[in-house]
């Protein structure tokens, strides 16, 4: 297949001024899992350009209510042809209705949510008139799922609660992050997989091979898109670990890129630049 059509839809980078910071105080977090690049847009490129990715989505994540501005703000400075930037929204701001008409005249339709870092949990009714707008808007949602290896077994973002989440917002497009949930994929199968929902495969590489392939059988391929989680992930390794489960080209083509590629047509509208 043609390498440069990858498209890998969870990455994490900061401003340069903020990186070094963000990256040592996340590592403290991460157990075992260090950091594969700087957290910088050149150390990503450089690191897509190792893995041959073509475009690699950037997950924000406003960890308090003043963040979303500053996102935007970057997001509009990065935003290329090969970097798309999703926006974000602490939904539990005074603000969380300005903030989305923010992001949405800003022209970003697009925007990374995570209930563990967010301090909400995903199924939460309160949050029905937050996830609406967002829905009504037309703005895609990609949504940590499963446990957080810096928060324990919290079940914020259980699949059980991301289905309710699904139910609840039949038009609303979401990814769901880590195949459906880290380190509750057993979970995964019965309550989640095969829900209008879209699976990133971002550590899917921990799951067990029969539960994996269970997962993406149950789920279906028209809904799976390449996530490496980089820097936490090597994205090279990433890709490989794909390309190993022996899949047709067909396959492989939809999760690196057609499937994505669907998606980010659909939801990108930022000014791109090369």
């Amino acid at each position: 297949m043609d390498f440069t059509k990858i498209i890998d839809t969870h990455t994490h980078i900061f401003p340069d001024t903020l990186a070094p910071r963000a990256i040592a105080s996340l590592a403290e977090h991460s157990g075992d899992y260090k950091p594969h690049t700087e957290g910088t847009l050149n150390s990503l490129l450089t690191s897509m350009d190792e893995a041959g990715i073509h475009t690699s989505w950037i997950a924000n994540i406003a960890t308090k209510p003043s963040q979303t501005s500053s996102i935007i703000a970057w997001s509009k400075e990065i935003a290329g042809e090969r970097i798309f930037p999703l926006g974000s929204v602490y939904p539990y701001s005074d603000t969380w209705e300005k903030d989305i008409d923010d992001l949405f005249n800003a022209g970003i339709r697009a925007v990374k949510l995570h209930p563990l870092y967010q301090h909400f949990y995903a199924d939460a009714p309160d949050l029905y008139d937050f996830f609406s707008m967002l829905e009504k808007k037309g703005i895609m949602t990609v949504l940590h799922a499963g446990y957080d290896i810096g928060f324990g077994k919290a079940d914020n973002a259980h699949p059980s609660r991301i289905r309710t989440l699904v139910e609840r917002h039949p038009s609303l497009t979401l990814v769901a992050a880590h195949l459906g949930g880290w380190d509750a994929w057993k979970d995964v199968l019965p309550c989640l997989a095969g829900s209008s929902c879209y699976f990133d495969t971002s550590f899917s590489h921990e799951t067990d091979k029969s539960l994996l392939e269970s997962i993406m059988e149950k789920h279906g391929i028209d809904r799976l898109v390449f996530g490496s989680d980089s820097p936490w992930l090597n994205q090279k390794q990433q890709v490989l670990f794909i390309k190993s489960l022996g899949l047709s080209e067909a396959d492989e083509q939809k999760i690196f890129f057609k499937n994505a590629s669907n998606l980010q047509s659909r939801y990108s509208l930022l000014a791109k630049k090369n």
